[in-house]
């Protein structure tokens, strides 16, 4: 009976380790405040197929009537895909942070990317929520007003992966939709 109670007190606090490697485990919402932040690995998109069919579906007359080329959108066009996912080194050593106050800053680290801009820029000082699962990021700016609704796909403490589908709306070309995808890793 003696060794029962010696063995009874080394029984529990088996018990009890094992149950704090349970509650050790992060849950999702608690996974995207990481203290060290979140790198954009990559953006996937059709943009730039989404825009060249807009505009090769345009009407010659059109452009004239507009006083510009098929060149001269494409160009423009292509400016804004490359600011939108074109992931180059110097974005690379950027940070986003997700503060547990529903805030989201980026932190422009190590080398700065031409033009001072990056394709965190997006993100920067605007507010998030989420259920407790994350299967959707909603960002808003200051004043409440929505800003995106992104689709998480993959979240875990070393990758994060949300999609949403972007409109535009151009009085020249039409207007079509196209796919954004970004791939973050843990910083």
């Amino acid at each position: 009976m003696s060794r029962l109670y010696f063995l009874l007190p080394l029984i529990l606090i088996f018990l009890a380790s094992a149950c704090d490697d349970d509650d050790s485990e992060l849950g999702r919402i608690t996974i995207i405040g990481r203290n060290d932040g979140w790198a954009v690995e990559n953006i996937n998109s059709d943009f730039r197929a989404k825009y060249q069919a807009a505009i090769d579906g345009t009407d010659d007359a059109v452009f004239t009537a507009a006083d510009t080329t098929r060149t001269a959108v494409a160009f423009a066009y292509e400016e804004q895909a490359s600011r939108l996912i074109d992931v180059e080194a110097c974005d690379r050593d950027d940070a986003i942070f997700f503060f547990g106050d529903g805030e989201i800053l980026n932190a422009k680290l190590g080398t700065d990317c031409p033009d001072d801009r990056s394709v965190t820029d997006p993100f920067n000082q605007l507010f998030y929520s989420s259920d407790l699962n994350v299967d959707n990021l909603r960002l808003r700016d200051a004043r409440g007003q929505a800003v995106a609704t992104y689709a998480v796909s993959t979240l875990n403490e070393s990758e994060w992966v949300f999609s949403r589908t972007v409109s535009v709306a151009d009085t020249l070309i039409g207007n079509f939709n196209y796919e954004l995808e970004y791939e973050l890793r843990a910083r």
